[in-house]
């Protein structure tokens, strides 16, 4: 995936794999043993202006159509949502850099050796994933990440810790 800049890469990857799919119509219910992301790269960067790299790439927001009427239609049809469960997700081998040139700042900020895994992902409210990330941080310290992610409704609860972290790299952001 590129933008109008092709190097770095937006987002480029080594392979992807996924095993294990299993699809019934009937029940409206898909169920993937793994997905697997190896070698990923990733170049991101905020401009001056504060415009993310991938700000272009998103749809326009969408116009207010709440002053226009609603057309006679028949009833609805009954909305049962599809069941999606994948029970592992790696990312492996991967790496993402990201450059702040925002307010005449250029600070850059680098994981590699980028690993995390995802367990029993399910589309249900309430339903938590176990997620476990490690990775290098700016070739001088390590990040590890332990917990758990609810995408309904959104929420976060995360175990770190850094190690051997530089923290010169981080400068700009200190205002003297």
């Amino acid at each position: 995936l590129d933008d109008s800049v092709t190097e770095p890469p937006l987002l480029r990857a080594g392979k992807i794999s996924a095993n294990g799919i299993e699809l019934d119509l009937a029940q409206q219910d898909v169920k993937v043993a793994q997905v697997r992301f190896d070698g990923i790269t990733s170049h991101l960067w905020r401009d001056a202006q504060g415009v993310m790299r991938f700000a272009p790439l998103l749809p326009a927001p969408a116009a207010d159509n709440a002053a226009a009427p609603a057309p006679a239609s028949s009833p609805a049809p009954e909305n049962n949502p599809w069941k999606l469960q994948i029970a592992d997700v790696q990312l492996a081998g991967s790496s993402l850099t990201f450059l702040d040139q925002m307010d005449g700042m250029a600070a850059q900020q680098t994981l590699s050796d980028l690993s995390l895994q995802l367990k029993d992902i399910r589309l249900e409210d309430g339903a938590q994933v176990p997620l476990t990330l490690s990775a290098r941080l700016n070739d001088s310290g390590t990040l590890q990440v332990n917990g758990n992610l609810t995408p309904s409704p959104f929420a976060l609860q995360l175990q770190y810790q850094l190690q051997a972290l530089s923290l010169l790299p981080f400068n700009p952001y200190v205002q003297a």
